[in-house]
């Protein structure tokens, strides 16, 4: 039925991101349980952060860029204004330029 589904036009997609969407399901059961999730320990990283997210984003994204930024005490936010989930792809220019100077901050 899978193999049939495939063949229509423009069903291979969806055919492949259900697939998809059960590997990861099943992954995740396999996985270990952490007992202290990253996201509890963001506040103790001592270290500079750059936080670079699309404008156009999904909201979840847009909403875990300011939960890390909020609670990461050296992080820096910065929103690629015509970018969605992958800005350095989507405006590399602009990307590469917020990473230069994020990281000549660094040095001064």
């Amino acid at each position: 039925m899978i193999r049939s589904a495939v063949n229509l036009p423009g069903s291979a997609g969806v055919v492949n991101g259900y697939a998809l969407s059960h590997e990861v399901k099943q992954l995740g059961k396999r996985l270990p349980n952490t007992p202290t999730p990253a996201f509890d320990r963001l506040g103790s990283l001592n270290i500079p952060v750059l936080v670079i997210v699309g404008a156009h984003d999904t909201p979840y994204i847009l909403a875990a860029a300011d939960y890390m930024t909020e609670r990461i005490p050296s992080a820096r936010k910065v929103i690629v204004e015509d970018a969605a989930h992958l800005p350095n792809m989507d405006q590399p220019h602009e990307f590469q330029g917020i990473f230069q100077d994020f990281l000549e901050n660094l040095s001064s």
